[in-house]
């Protein structure tokens, strides 16, 4: 997968979301990406949209994120991806008909009007718009309109040496650039080396406890890891699921940042998961939480970190975050993460109704896939009632 095409993957997006929007009355409608002032990539005798990338700005909110943590005592440090938001601007244009009425000329506000329409439906774009394999539906995309005066807009005008045309302007946001940095691993701690380490039998240890001497136990191989946290981003008071090796049988404390969970906030799944419910005073960022680790009996610890995202609480909607896998066959079963899931939402995978769900907690659903349906590509969607509220794109493989 190649992240530095997601720019072209956000052209591609807003192409088939103005492309909808136009529909069958206006299919003649050229959609150009590109300046207004290059006149001769259009043709005049029909209508059209010049959808202009003018400025690309890195995140700044999001240019100083710490490199994200997981592992134990052998840690894995990833350089997060860049942000960028994209500044576009739209101008409508009709074709000029030589002893037409001059209100045959309005069609660009028609134009301009669906067009705003729909940028405004797609407030936080629908991934069904998104291309295949794109890292667009890793995160939230939204549309959201750039005020500007008539001053304004009209410097930009100005560099294309044009008369001023009716313009409206938006940004696209946030998109992800992959960092190209490999993965650093190095060590909390360095693994005690055996080399010149005494070997006692039974009597001299037994004559060494007898002079005070104490018996240390050596553990140079760790097995205890984390590999995963799920949700990447969850809201303040949900729930998350912590992945690794050696959880069960074990006394385990946590913390996230500073602040110790309570015990009845933990709970251990199996011997590779561990739900912790964060608490609900949380503020938004990211945030790094440890896990120490010890044998029950035992006084030896091992301390293991991640870091997760804490999203601003938005109690009016519910949200995916992340499909896991996000692809499978009829039968399979497929973990749904996300925002203020309820116990009422119901999911559909492309027109097909799913049956068999649970309801987890606000923060995840199982479904199994249901029985039969094409390979290919789809949208998940979760719905109340009949309206869908979020989707994202899933793949169905062949059985």
């Amino acid at each position: 997968m190649i992240t530095t095409q997601v720019i072209n993957d956000v052209n591609k997006t807003l192409y088939k979301i103005l492309r909808e929007s136009f529909g069958e009355d206006d299919k003649d409608v050229q959609i150009i990406f590109g300046s207004p002032a290059e006149e001769t990539v259009a043709d005049t005798t029909k209508a059209g949209m010049f959808v202009f990338l003018y400025t690309v700005i890195e995140d700044s909110f999001n240019r100083n994120e710490p490199n994200q943590i997981t592992g134990g005592s052998r840690l894995l440090s990833t350089r997060p991806a860049l942000a960028v938001n994209l500044s576009y601007m739209l101008t409508p244009f009709s074709a000029s008909v030589e002893g037409k009425d001059t209100l045959d000329n309005v069609r660009s506000h028609n134009l301009i009007a669906k067009a705003m329409r729909a940028f405004y439906d797609n407030g936080l774009i629908d991934s069904r718009y998104f291309p295949l394999d794109t890292v667009l539906g890793e995160s939230e995309v939204r549309i959201t309109p750039t005020h500007m005066n008539f001053e304004e807009i009209t410097k930009i005008w100005t560099t294309f040496s044009k008369p001023f045309q009716l313009s409206v302007c938006y940004e696209v946001s946030t998109v992800w650039i992959h960092s190209e940095s490999k993965q650093k691993e190095f060590f909390l701690v360095e693994k005690p080396s055996l080399e010149g380490v005494p070997v006692f039998n039974e009597k001299e240890m037994a004559e060494l406890k007898t002079k005070g001497g104490r018996l240390i136990k050596i553990s140079p191989d760790r097995s205890g890891e984390i590999t995963n946290i799920m949700p990447a981003a969850v809201q303040p008071g949900m729930g998350i699921s912590i992945y690794g090796t050696n959880f069960q049988g074990k006394k385990l404390d946590i913390k996230i940042d500073s602040e110790e969970i309570n015990v009845n906030s933990i709970r251990v799944i199996n011997e590779n998961m561990v739900k912790i419910k964060i608490p609900s005073n949380l503020s938004p960022g990211v945030k790094k939480i440890s896990l120490k680790i010890r044998k029950i009996g035992e006084e030896e610890e091992e301390e293991l970190f991640g870091t997760f995202r804490v999203v601003s609480a938005d109690p009016n909607s519910s949200r995916i975050t992340e499909i896991r896998p996000n692809q499978g066959k009829s039968g399979d079963i497929i973990t749904i993460f996300g925002i203020n899931f309820t116990n009422d939402l119901n999911i559909t995978i492309g027109d097909n109704n799913v049956p068999k769900k649970t309801f987890v907690d606000n923060s995840q659903i199982n479904i199994v896939i249901p029985d039969p349906l094409l390979p290919g590509l789809t949208t998940l969607t979760i719905k109340r009632g009949d309206k869908d509220i979020d989707a994202k794109q899933f793949g169905i493989i062949p059985s």
